[in-house]
């Protein structure tokens, strides 16, 4: 009697962990990826307005004038 109510009692709280955990899993997932394209998104929009910037004054915009920018960025990334 003793060994089933344990058992029972196991795997009710397997359940509830599992309808639980597996929803939190999900969502905490989607608001990873959310960061992360949001944080791509800003420094590709800050690449743009650096390659606007510089047309507009009529300077170089090759692979040497923005190599520090992206290296910048790269290194700014919180994980």
């Amino acid at each position: 009697m003793k060994r089933r109510l344990i058992n029972s009692t196991l795997s009710v709280v397997l359940v509830v962990v599992a309808l639980f955990c597996v929803p939190l899993g999900l969502v905490e997932k989607r608001s990873i990826e959310g960061n992360a394209q949001g944080l791509v998104t800003a420094q590709a929009q800050h690449l743009i307005g650096v390659v606007e910037n510089r047309v507009v004054a009529g300077e170089p915009v090759d692979a040497q004038s923005l190599a520090g920018l992206t290296d910048q960025s790269t290194r700014a990334t919180p994980w």
